[in-house]
């Protein structure tokens, strides 16, 4: 029994304990993302026979398409660290673009309030070019129904070993981690495009390194100790490296380490690296995966989740709705008329004439109308509803309703606020997610991003000027002479650019402050700088040519 074999057997068998032990936490996802499409078997009840689905709408109601900006902010602040933090900005504010960060914003924001939370993974992968640049992130959004955490810890980066769960064709695996055809035999399922369950294991191995087992049934697709370490191929019988070795011996792969300079660098500071000068490799540290939590919840990995929260008020309503479906279905009206009338009611509409005979009059004619009364029921329903709106915090002028207790345009902007208040907690956490995530980006470019990337930063008057994130600028040299990398940043978000009353408000308050001389003297080249870099700022149409005009082009 060789080492893959034992560690398969090893993997597999965790992996099934792990199931086994968060088999619950499975089910309450599987009963949340019911709820939200509102199935009415909730609960263990029978199946509602009408439902309002008020899950949904108040979900949707808080969903919101603001992406934080990056915030970079440097410990022990030099002039050259602040430079630099400007570029991790830059080239983080690049990434929200180059990234499909809408697209996965909008399912984030979902998940998020739907299952409590919601991952990230950050992958590395070479096959990205752009232009002179080889290799960039890959961003993976993740729902919890995919992850497996180790059982019992409340933090990604507390856990000795977690498990992602994904399906692929065979076919796909097949050419992705150029199987065998005894291994491609031997997965699930007898065709190409049948699909089969992939295992990602991230643990950390006896010296503490992020390591990665991947595997589909009896099949190992991919083992690699030391996730984040480059790897060169040597000789097994000499150890010179391969592209060297005469011996023909077996290669393998080896963590490289340390990387000789094969030029010279001139680093921010002035200071120069000398040609074959070692420097020791950055390597991110922790698992590739960030959790965004929904409202913190004591000791889970997941944060609250809006749906368990306001299943007792969708199951009441559920209820009640059906009730009242049962009850308007055996409703109806019933015509009455006298014995001995030869005239037929039918179900059709119109074209009928009732010949009375002599003294016979209409009144002996009528319509008997069984309709309940419902409005009580309504206004428990609604009573409910208002409950369920409490409960997550939304009130009437968040959601757009009730627009008539707003006496003034000011007064309703209040209304918003106070209502927002209650959800910031969850905003709050969105923002900490963001900064994790961006701590995790710029660790991954600066273990593995070789050549510089083009990046736009602002310059005083914002004006956006062409610079390059270079991680050899974030070198510092130790004691020992050897030099490293500086990863001392601090990770915050930003708040979103304004948008809609917002901007015209900042317009209007920016051209009132020039008038007032707070840019300096009305009509100066140097103030009217000042007042359209602040524009510039606030995304006024236009700003930027005017702004240009004012301080000359630059880039």
């Amino acid at each position: 029994m060789n080492i893959l074999t034992n560690k398969l057997q090893f993997f597999s068998s965790l992996l099934q304990e792990t199931e086994e032990k968060l088999s619950g936490r499975y089910d309450a996802l599987q009963e949340a993302y019911r709820q939200y499409r509102g199935e009415g078997e909730l609960a263990g009840l029978k199946p509602a026979t009408m439902t309002r689905n008020i899950t949904y709408e108040l979900i949707e109601s808080e969903v919101s398409t603001d992406i934080p900006l990056p915030h970079v902010s440097a410990y022990r602040a030099n002039g050259i660290k602040e430079q630099n933090a400007r570029r991790i900005e830059a080239l983080l504010a690049g990434l929200r673009d180059s990234l499909p960060f809408e697209k996965i914003n909008d399912s984030d924001e979902r998940m998020t309030y739907i299952y409590g939370g919601a991952l990230y993974l950050v992958e590395w992968d070479e096959q990205v070019v752009h232009g002179g640049e080889v290799g960039g992130v890959k961003l993976t959004h993740l729902s919890p129904m995919h992850f497996l955490p180790q059982p019992d810890v409340a933090r990604i980066q507390d856990m000795e070993y977690c498990f992602l769960r994904f399906t692929a064709t065979k076919g796909e695996l097949g050419r992705s981690y150029r199987l065998s055809e005894e291994e491609y035999l031997r997965l699930e399922g007898d065709g190409e495009g049948d699909a089969c369950r992939v295992i990602v294991c991230f643990y950390k191995n006896e010296a503490g390194e992020v390591s990665r087992f991947i595997f589909s049934g009896d099949v190992v697709l991919s083992d690699i100790e030391d996730l984040y370490a480059r790897k060169r191929a040597v000789c097994s019988v000499c150890g010179l490296d391969k592209v060297e070795c005469t011996c023909g011996g077996k290669a393998i792969l080896v963590s490289d380490d340390f990387e000789r300079v094969s030029s010279e660098l001139v680093l921010p500071d002035g200071e120069t690296v000398p040609r074959g000068s070692l420097i020791r490799r950055y390597k991110p540290r922790g698992f590739p995966l960030v959790m965004r939590k929904n409202s913190s919840c004591e000791e889970e990995m997941l944060g609250q989740s809006d749906c368990l929260f306001i299943r007792p008020q969708q199951v009441e309503i559920n209820k009640v709705l059906s009730r009242l479906h049962e009850k308007m279905m055996m409703a109806g009206l019933y015509p009455y008329k006298p014995d001995d009338c030869q005239f037929r009611y039918d179900n059709s509409i119109g074209g009928k004439v009732l010949n009375l005979r002599p003294g016979e009059s209409p009144a002996q004619f009528g319509v008997l109308d069984t309709t309940p009364d419902i409005t009580r029921d309504l206004a428990y329903i609604e009573a409910t509803y208002r409950d369920a709106k409490r409960i997550l915090g939304i009130s009437d002028a968040y959601v757009g309703e009730g627009e008539s207790l707003a006496v003034s345009g000011e007064s309703r902007k209040v209304q918003v606020a106070q209502a927002e208040g209650r959800l910031a907690s969850k905003r709050v956490m969105k923002n900490a997610a963001y900064a994790e995530l961006d701590a995790l980006l710029f660790a991954f470019y600066l273990a593995y991003a070789d050549e510089p990337r083009a990046v736009l930063c602002r310059d005083g008057f914002h004006r956006q000027v062409k610079d390059a994130f270079s991680r050899y600028d974030f070198l510092i040299r130790g004691e020992d002479g050897i030099y490293t990398y500086d990863d001392d940043y601090h990770f915050s978000t930003a708040s979103a650019k304004p948008t809609g009353d917002e901007r015209e408000a900042l317009w209007r308050e920016n051209l009132e402050n020039y008038r007032a001389g707070s840019f300096g003297p009305c009509g100066e080249r140097e103030s009217l700088a000042r007042y359209w870099a602040s524009q510039v700022e606030c995304a006024y149409p236009g700003a930027e040519k005017s702004l240009s005009f004012f301080v000359g082009e630059k880039t």
